[in-house]
């Protein structure tokens, strides 16, 4: 069971360390704003 654990944390943290290379922290940003302002817009309403 050990081999299967340490595979399955590599490919995680292979997942993860791909991920992390596609962020771009100014366009989370922007869409972090957008979603701030459709919730304040929904919480108006």
């Amino acid at each position: 069971m050990g081999i299967f654990k340490r595979v399955k944390t590599i490919s995680l943290a292979n997942m993860n360390h791909s991920l992390d290379n596609y962020e771009d922290p100014i366009k989370m940003a922007k869409q972090y704003i957008r979603d701030l302002e459709f919730e304040i817009e929904k919480a108006k309403a």
